[in-house]
């Protein structure tokens, strides 16, 4: 089963005050131009891959992964210029940690998303845990090691195969 992936990336109405600003200064030796450069390739070179078990954070600087578990809340930041192009940052926190996610278009519905997203992981893991507790069973372990002891004993000829047989049925098997 392959893993499923989903990529965001910050909208361009994130950097609105710089193109703004980068416009403005287009006058002066342009150092506009610079402006807006700079910061569409620092926009262009950010992505969030969400993934089936983690989010990670690639940006320009550095590269940060947070697992879907360790999730404990997810809180949108928006400013009033956010609010009217609907983007905001997601602020994920883990016990230990901090993760932003800026510029997400409709951030309340992707942190609700990413919350189902964490639980339902903390529940795979759960009910996998409580799986493999039920299929470890002491008693099972006990008769499969004592046939093996009994197999390697027979096989180098310390005891007989009325022997062997007559322990096998002792031991049900």
């Amino acid at each position: 089963m392959s893993e499923k992936k989903s990529l965001l990336r910050p909208s361009y109405a994130t950097y609105f005050w710089w193109y703004f600003l980068g416009i403005i200064l287009v006058p002066f030796l342009g150092l506009g131009l610079i402006l807006i450069y700079l910061k569409y390739n620092e926009l262009r070179s950010t992505v969030y891959k969400i993934k089936d078990h983690e989010i990670e954070a690639v940006t320009p600087g550095y590269t940060e992964k947070t697992d879907l578990t360790n999730i404990t809340a997810a809180t949108v930041s928006q400013r009033w210029i956010d609010k009217q192009f609907s983007i905001g940052s997601i602020l994920l926190q883990t016990q230990s940690k901090t993760t932003k996610l800026w510029g997400i278009k409709n951030p309340q519905q992707i942190a609700d998303i990413i919350l189902q997203a964490a639980e339902a992981e903390r529940v795979r893991i759960r009910s996998k845990q409580k799986s493999k507790t039920a299929k470890r069973d002491p008693e099972i372990a006990g008769v499969v090691d004592r046939l093996e002891y009994l197999t390697g004993l027979w096989q180098q000829g310390l005891i007989t195969n009325e022997e062997f047989k007559k322990e096998r049925k002792k031991m049900g098997v």
